[in-house]
């Protein structure tokens, strides 16, 4: 083979590589990679006649190690279910295997941000910069920036990281309010004692209904299948491979795990992530989206403060930030998420809406005599229901008008009482 052929040849099994990688992590549900949804392209959001006056933006943290219980899990079961793969010795997995004998856990930490999830958030500061210069310009100011995260170390990490992405190693300087004891803007469902009683404390009976399903249970004989098992592996086995080769792939674009895993098994637990996070913070259960009117009124009360910072970034979680888009109407199919839809095309999709450091920014701008709003979504213009790409500011408003005078967490959150 000649040098020139070598080389192509290397090329084309990195693009193979690439390309396989890429295929797999779309459908992540909730650990996709951000990189998966990013936009590059980095042309500032103009509008004729109009100049950008403020900006309320939101951003979930970036990728992180595994929390308490699927860390637990994987401690517990991945050494065995290795072994089991290793004797096993499927002949179709020869190179992974020998991999495999030297694989360790690459986290010992519940739920700290990754180097990678650190890259998601300055990336994406760098590119909001660039499309917003006069909101985001090069020096730090408290006049002209507010910057609040939760009392979550991923969050923390992520705000630094998001300001080293705008001032370098002048981040250093930014200055970041205490996280309240209660937090009704950024986690307004922890106490949400109606939302505990009725929504959170249930499993969604569809995703259950689905996990037995004959589709999945052949996704898992397939897996047993091709790793010469005689059905050894459950359900169960198998989520923790796709627990292992999600958050490794999401924090280090590689996972020996994934290789053991068909892309229809990725998809179906993908499928299953976005029916329990349909139940957990879409329009299953009304108050799920109500109680999130605290948010969408912190918004509103930004853009109408006469003073104060024109620029708003807060650093949260998928809990709040889902039920947001619920509240807001966004994603919303003309019924509930059942386990019908795997096959059929849904807009709830926790793998494009909901990736790690998912974001939406309102931009406030003046548009002449009139205030007019544009929404952002993964760094992507999107439209508000009966909106326009620019919406007036008093439409959203008006067409929101119970979140911004009938918001009290208190009452939305009352457990209902019943009658002896």
């Amino acid at each position: 083979m000649s040098h020139l052929s070598l080389i192509l040849l290397i090329v084309l099994f990195a693009s193979i590589e690439g390309s396989f990688i890429t295929s797999f992590e779309k459908y992540f549900g909730s650990k996709t990679p951000y990189r998966a949804v990013e936009n590059k392209d980095t042309t500032p959001v103009e509008f004729p006649g109009c100049q950008p006056k403020k900006i309320w933006y939101i951003i979930r943290h970036g990728a992180r190690a595994p929390t308490k219980k699927h860390l637990h899990n994987m401690e517990q079961n991945l050494p065995r279910i290795a072994q089991i793969i290793i004797n096993a010795k499927s002949e179709s997995f020869l190179a992974e295997i020998e991999e495999l004998k030297k694989w360790k856990l690459p986290f010992d930490t519940e739920g700290i941000l990754t180097a990678e999830g650190g890259r998601e958030l300055s990336s994406l500061a760098s590119r909001t910069k660039a499309r917003f210069p006069t909101l985001f310009p090069e020096g730090y100011s408290k006049t002209h920036y507010y910057f609040r995260h939760t009392d979550a170390e991923r969050t923390q990490s992520s705000a630094r990281n998001f300001t080293f992405g705008l001032f370098g190693n002048e981040h250093y300087k930014v200055e970041y309010p205490p996280p309240p004891p209660v937090d009704l803007v950024l986690k307004f469902y922890k106490t949400c004692t109606r939302y505990k009683d009725e929504v959170d404390r249930y499993d969604y009976e569809e995703a259950i209904a689905f996990s037995k399903s004959d589709r999945v249970e052949n996704v898992i004989a397939t897996v047993n299948e091709r790793l010469n098992l005689n059905g050894t592996l459950t359900f169960d086995d198998v989520d923790y491979m796709y627990q292992a080769c999600i958050h490794e792939a999401a924090s280090f674009r590689q996972s020996v795990w994934c290789s053991f895993l068909p892309l229809e098994a990725i998809k179906v637990y993908g499928f299953i992530d976005s029916l329990d996070n349909y139940h957990k913070s879409g329009y299953r259960c009304e108050v799920t989206y109500k109680q999130a009117c605290p948010m969408f009124k912190s918004m509103i009360d930004h853009f109408e403060r006469k003073d104060g910072p024109p620029t708003t970034v807060y650093f949260a979680h998928d809990g709040g930030i889902l039920k947001f888009y619920a509240h807001l109407g966004l994603f919303k199919d003309d019924h509930h998420l059942n386990r019908t839809d795997y096959e059929s095309s849904y807009q709830w999709d926790i793998s494009k809406i909901g990736p790690f450091a998912t974001n939406i920014a309102f931009v406030l701008y003046n548009c002449s005599s009139t205030e007019k709003v544009a929404v952002l979504l993964q760094e992507r213009m999107i439209k508000l229901p009966n909106c326009g790409e620019l919406c007036d500011f008093e439409r959203i408003k008006l067409q929101y008008n119970d979140s911004i005078n009938n918001c009290a967490h208190d009452q939305i959150c009352k457990k209902k009482t019943h009658a002896l």
